[in-house]
Parts: structure tokens; C-alpha cells; sequence
């Protein structure tokens, strides 16, 4: 016969009910919480070749958060002749993949709670094969903050020297003095008037190549032609996104080391 008080068994139910519900709601908030206080980092073996013998891995910095969702991918260099140029390679393209991250969480607000859309920043790369002892790695980045028109995509270029792992800016390809930038705006601009074809607008092609070192510091070399790239805005419309072109090394010459 159960001699037990029955309301010690009745307390011991209670209590057993409170510490179930208890865990229950701490299940429910441990699975519900913000898990994009710091984006993660995750990486996906690629096995793209490069070049002869260098390839990438994909590496992506990833977050989800009442404040944006992020999804920026950036490679991992491995191949390269010196392991030392390739560390300082893979660390500054890290840094900068890291940057833009920072730069887009520092200047967003959350969005306000009738808005439907979202804060979001995305991005992947191309990595342009070796070419005159540098690699270039393209990083397309797309921008929306939440009550925008329209996104805001743009392209960063990143040149490394492979010998040194320096990063290479633009003077580094011309001759100490020469007048580089005036040629660059003069060759640059009968190409911009010719792969806009009707849509070129003149005055604002101008406007975006006066020979100032910003209108030219997104650029990558091949074997051929220094490439020059102008985003949105700088020289055409919107609506006309990125613009694209080659310059041939030989209308180069004159300022080209």
C-alpha cells in the first residue's frame, strides 16, 4: 500500500513539469537564436586549375542575422612556386574578402519591421590565369540594403606579384614619371564608345576616365592587354551594368615598363 502524502507527490509532479518546460524553452531558444553574431568561415575543396600546377579553394565568410544575410566566397591559393608569396597572397585576399564584410555590417541599418526585404551582400571571384609573373583574382560583389531600388553590383580586382606575394597596383606597370594615366584615358575611351555602342554617352564616359589613378584601379594584366574594368555608374548608366575593356600592350609601349 502507497503510505506516500499526496501532496509531496503532487509537489513532485510540479516540479518535474517546471524543470521539463524549462528545457523545453531553452531547447527552443538555443535552435531560434541569432547565429550570425560573426559570420562564419566554411571551405569547399575546388580543384580548379589555375594555372600550370596552381589551383583554389573555395572559401566563403557566411552569416544570417536580423540585420543581413551575408554569403561572400574568395579562393584559397595553393601551387605557387614560393610558400612564403603564396601565404601573403591568400592573407591579403582573406583581409580584403573580411573588409568588405566589415565595411557592408558597419554602414546598413536593421530594416525597419514592415519592409520585406532584406540587408543583403553577396560575392564570389574568377581567378585570371598567370600571366607576366602576376595573378588576379576578380571579386564580383553584389549590394542590397533593405529599401533600395535596385542592388549595387560592383567588381574589385586583387593583383599579386607570384615571385614577391606583393600586391601590385597600377603604377607598379608603368614607367616611374611617364604619363600613363593621360594615355590610359585617351586609348580608354574610343573602347568604352565602341562596347557601348548607341548607349554611349560621351560627357559621362569622359567624366569617368580623366586620367586619375581611381578611374583605373581596377584592372587585372593577361598575356595580351592590360584589361580595364569600370563599374556602374562611371561611365554609363546604371542599366548599362559593368563595363569591360582590353588594352593591347602595344598602345602601351610608350609608358609600359
Amino acid at each position: 500500500m502507497d503510505t506516500q502524502n499526496p501532496h509531496a507527490r503532487r509537489n513532485g509532479l510540479v516540479t518535474a513539469v517546471v524543470i521539463l518546460a524549462l528545457f523545453v524553452a531553452g531547447l527552443i531558444f538555443f535552435l531560434n537564436r541569432d547565429v550570425a553574431e560573426a559570420p562564419a568561415e566554411t571551405s569547399t575543396e575546388n580543384n580548379d586549375v589555375v594555372s600550370a600546377g596552381v589551383k583554389d579553394t573555395r572559401k566563403t565568410i557566411e552569416s544570417e542575422s536580423a540585420l543581413a544575410s551575408v554569403d561572400i566566397s574568395y579562393p584559397e591559393i595553393s601551387g605557387l612556386t614560393d610558400p612564403s608569396a603564396e601565404a601573403r597572397i591568400n592573407a591579403a585576399i582573406y583581409t580584403e574578402a573580411q573588409s568588405i564584410v566589415d565595411a557592408f555590417l558597419g554602414r546598413v541599418d536593421s530594416p525597419l519591421p514592415d519592409m520585406a526585404d532584406s540587408n543583403t551582400l553577396s560575392g564570389d571571384y574568377e581567378i585570371i590565369p598567370i600571366a607576366r609573373g602576376m595573378i588576379s583574382v576578380l571579386v564580383s560583389v553584389s549590394e542590397y540594403a533593405s529599401g533600395m531600388a535596385h542592388p549595387n553590383p560592383y567588381i574589385l580586382s586583387l593583383v599579386f606579384n607570384i615571385q614577391t606575394g606583393e600586391k601590385v597596383a597600377l603604377p607598379d606597370l608603368f614607367r616611374p614619371g611617364s604619363e600613363y594615366l593621360r594615355v590610359l584615358s585617351l586609348e580608354s575611351r574610343p573602347l568604352i564608345e565602341k562596347q557601348l555602342g548607341d548607349m554611349y554617352d560621351a560627357q559621362w564616359a569622359e567624366e569617368g576616365t580623366i586620367p586619375l589613378a581611381e578611374n583605373f584601379s581596377i584592372f587585372y594584366p593577361t598575356e595580351d592587354a592590360l584589361h580595364l574594368i569600370f563599374n556602374p555608374y562611371q561611365v554609363a548608366p546604371y542599366s548599362m551594368g559593368i563595363t569591360e575593356i582590353a588594352l593591347p600592350y602595344t598602345v602601351l609601349g610608350s609608358v609600359l615598363k
